[in-house]
C-alpha cells in the first residue's frame, strides 16, 4: 500500500494499491485478482482513453476470455460453459460478451462488468471460482488431527481438525480399506471400535472437501485446494495406553467481537483416545436442535430474530461429567442506509412505493450506513436491477456524493455515474445513448459482521435539460412579457402581467410566477418547472417539446397539435383540453386537473 492519493496500482507478483484514493479499497482486490486469482484485465483499452484493437490470437489462456460462441462452449465443455444463462454477480446474465485483454473486438468476457473490468462491480461467477481455488490452496483445509506418524490401534478414536470457514461447515467422510463407513454424519471423529475391523492391518482415510457453491467445475472441487485427506495405518493388535487428557475448547469463533446472523460459528476440543466431548448449543439460554455435526453450528439455519442474542457452547466429557463453555455475542441487526439526493424538480410520495423524484438535469447521491454495532458499514446500490456497486462516494473524493448524468462523467478517462446505455460505468470511447427516461436505484448496507441490510429504492426521471438562455430575467418585473426570440429564462421571477411566447421563440420557467395568462403559438419550446401561472395557459403547435413539472395553473391548460408528448407531472391545472398531438406523459406523478380534461388524448393526467 502506497502513502499516496493518486488513484492506481498493479499487479503482478505483488499487489499494490495507493492507500488515499478513494478507490483504493476496490483496487485492491482487483489487483489481487490478478496476483493471487491469476486472473486478466477486461478492460477494452491499454491506455485510458485510447480505444483497443482487434484480437488476431489464437484462443486465449485466460479463463475469463474466449474467442467461441456460447453454442461451442456448451458443445465442448469449455471455458465457462457451466455458468452460461445464470444471473451474474456483477450484474446482467453470465454469457459472452465483446472486449477484454485491452481490446475492443476480437475478444469475449463473462459479464457486462465484473470487477475485473470496472471497479465497484463484484467479481463475477467465473472469476469468483478462480479466486476461491487460489485462496484455498493457501490455507489447507485439514488442519491436523490424530497423529499420523505410527500405527494406531483398532480400540481407539480417530480425529481430524478441519479449517471452519465463516459461511458454511466443509464435508467429511470416512473410509476403511477404501470403502465407505456409512452414516458418519460428517463427524470430525471415528470410533474404531465400532467397525469390528478383521484382524491384521488397514487403512483409514478421512477425506474433507469444501462443498462452496462458488465451484462448478470438477477439477477444482476435487483438485488438493478443496478436497483434502489425512490417512492411518491401524493394526488391531497395537494396544492404546490411555492417556490422562483434560478437558477443554481448544480453538473456536473469536469470542472478542460479535459474530454476523448468518456466521457459521465452531468449537474444537480436546480429544482423548476413549470418548467423545459432546458439545450443546444454546441461544438466548434455549437449546438449539441437534444439526449432526456438533462443533459447527449454521447460524442462518435458526432464522434469528432482530436484536443482539447470546450464543453459549457446552462442552461436556461424558465420562465425568466434567463441562467447560464457551459464549459469544450474535449481532442479528441488519444495518440501515439513508440516502440525500440533490434538489429535485418534483418529488412524490406513494404509499407502498419508492418515493420518486423527477431532475432535468446531473443529480447527486449520498448514501449513509448506521447500525447499531462497532465498525464501518459498507453502502452499496445498483441501477435497473444491474449488479450490485460499492459505494465510494465519488472518483476523486470519497466525501462527495456519487454524480449521475445522462451519459456519465469521464474522471482521467474513465466514465462514472452514467444512466445511459452500456452501464453505469464504462470506456470514454463507448457509443452510448442518453439515458433520459425512469431509472429505479436501490441501495442496501453491510455491516462490520456481514449482516447484509433489506434493500430499499427510489426512483429518479432523469428528463433533457432545458434550451440555454439567451436571456435571463430575475427578480420583478411589471407589465406584459413578451418572448419574441431566442431562450428567455424566468429565475425566481414575478411577471405581474401576461407572457407571449412568439413562433421559433421558447420560454423556460422555473420557481417563477406569471400573474396574467401564458401564450405560445409555433413556439420551439415552453418548460414550465415549480412554478404558478395565475391565469390560463394555451400552448399551440409547440414544434419542439412542452414540460409542465410541478407547476400550478389557475386556469385552463390547452394543448393544442404539439409535436412530441407533453410532459405533465405533479401539479394543479383548473382544466385540461388536448387536440391532436400525443397523449402527455406523467412520469409517475400525475398532474391533478381539478375542472375535468378535454378528451382520451389527455390520458396522462390524473
Amino acid at each position: 500500500m502506497a502513502n499516496s492519493g493518486t488513484y492506481g496500482g498493479a499487479g503482478g507478483s505483488n499487489a499494490t494499491a495507493s492507500g488515499g484514493n478513494a478507490l483504493s479499497a476496490l483496487i485492491s482486490p482487483h489487483e489481487l485478482g490478478h496476483s493471487l486469482g491469476g486472473l486478466q484485465d477486461e478492460y477494452d483499452y491499454y491506455g485510458r482513453g485510447v480505444p483497443g484493437d482487434t484480437y488476431s490470437g489464437p484462443e486465449p489462456d485466460s479463463a475469463h476470455h474466449t474467442l467461441l460462441t456460447e453454442r461451442q462452449m456448451r458443445d465442448t465443455r469449455a471455458k465457462w460453459w457451466r455458468w452460461l444463462g445464470e444471473p451474474s454477480e456483477a450484474g446482467g446474465r453470465i454469457g459472452r460478451y465483446e472486449g477484454g485483454l485491452y481490446l475492443q473486438r476480437g475478444v469475449w468476457r463473462p459479464s457486462r462488468h465484473s470487477m475485473m473490468k470496472s471497479l465497484g462491480f463484484y467479481f463475477d461467477q467465473v472469476g469468483r471460482e478462480q479466486m476461491t481455488e487460489r485462496i484455498a490452496s493457501r490455507v489447507g483445509i485439514v488442519q491436523g488431527g490424530t497423529s499420523i506418524d505410527q500405527p494406531v490401534g483398532a480400540d481407539r478414536l480417530l480425529w481430524v481438525d478441519t479449517l471452519h470457514p465463516v459461511s458454511h461447515a466443509l464435508t467429511v467422510t470416512w473410509s476403511v480399506d477404501g470403502r465407505a463407513v456409512p452414516q458418519t454424519g460428517n463427524a470430525r471423529h471415528l470410533d474404531l471400535r465400532t467397525l469390528r475391523l478383521s484382524p491384521g492391518r488397514h487403512t483409514v482415510t478421512a477425506t474433507v472437501t469444501d462443498p462452496t457453491e462458488f465451484v462448478r467445475d470438477p477439477a477444482i472441487r476435487s483438485s488438493p485446494a478443496l478436497t483434502q485427506t489425512r490417512g492411518w495405518t491401524v493394526e488391531t493388535g497395537v494396544r492404546t495406553p490411555p492417556v490422562a487428557q483434560p478437558l477443554a475448547i481448544t480453538d473456536s469463533t473469536a469470542t472478542d467481537r460479535p459474530v454476523g446472523a448468518r456466521d457459521v460459528v465452531y468449537v474444537r476440543t480436546s480429544q482423548p483416545t476413549d470418548r467423545v466431548p459432546g458439545v450443546r448449543w444454546s441461544l438466548d439460554g434455549r437449546p438449539v436442535a441437534d444439526t449432526g455435526d456438533d462443533r459447527d453450528l449454521d447460524l442462518a439455519a435458526l432464522r434469528l430474530s432482530r436484536g443482539t442474542h447470546r450464543l453459549t457452547a457446552r462442552v461436556s466429557d461424558p465420562t465425568t461429567g466434567e463441562a467447560v463453555t464457551r459464549a459469544w455475542t450474535v449481532d442479528a441487526t441488519r444495518p440501515d442506509v439513508a440516502y440525500a439526493l440533490s434538489e429535485p424538480l418534483l418529488a412524490t410520495t406513494r404509499p407502498g412505493r419508492p418515493t420518486e423524484y423527477v431532475y432535468n438535469g446531473p443529480f447527486t447521491m449520498g448514501l449513509t450506513g448506521t447500525d447499531d454495532g462497532a465498525g464501518q458499514v459498507t453502502s452499496e446500490f445498483r441501477l435497473d436491477g444491474d449488479g450490485w456497486h460499492n459505494y465510494y462516494g465519488w472518483p476523486t473524493d470519497a466525501r462527495s456524493p456519487f454524480l449521475f448524468t445522462a451519459t456519465g462523467t469521464d474522471v482521467d478517462g474513465l466514465v462514472y455515474g452514467n444512466l445511459g446505455s452500456g452501464g453505469l460505468s464504462l470506456s470514454p470511447f463507448a457509443e452510448r445513448s442518453p439515458g433520459y427516461g425512469r431509472h429505479t436505484i436501490e441501495y442496501r448496507g453491510i455491516d462490520a459482521v456481514g449482516n447484509i441490510g433489506a434493500s430499499n429504492a427510489f426512483v429518479a426521471t432523469l428528463i433533457p435539460p432545458p434550451p440555454a438562455c439567451t436571456r435571463v430575467v430575475t427578480g420583478r418585473h411589471a407589465g406584459p412579457l413578451v418572448v419574441a426570440a431566442g431562450v428567455t429564462c424566468l429565475r425566481a421571477a414575478t411577471v405581474s402581467g401576461p407572457v407571449t411566447v412568439a413562433p421559433g421563440a421558447a420560454l423556460v420557467a422555473e420557481g417563477s410566477t406569471i400573474g396574467g395568462s401564458l401564450a405560445s403559438s409555433g413556439a420551439t419550446a415552453v418548460e414550465l418547472l415549480t412554478t404558478e401561472v395565475h391565469g390560463a395557459v394555451a400552448l399551440t403547435g409547440t414544434t419542439d417539446h412542452v414540460t409542465v413539472v410541478g407547476t400550478r395553473v389557475a386556469g385552463p391548460l390547452a394543448l393544442t397539435g404539439t409535436a412530441s408528448a407533453p410532459i405533465l407531472a405533479g401539479g394543479q391545472v383548473g382544466a385540461l383540453v388536448c387536440a391532436g398531438g400525443p397523449a402527455p406523459v406523467d412520469l409517475g406523478a400525475p398532474t391533478t386537473v381539478r375542472g375535468g380534461s378535454g378528451g382520451p388524448e389527455c390520458g396522462g393526467a390524473g
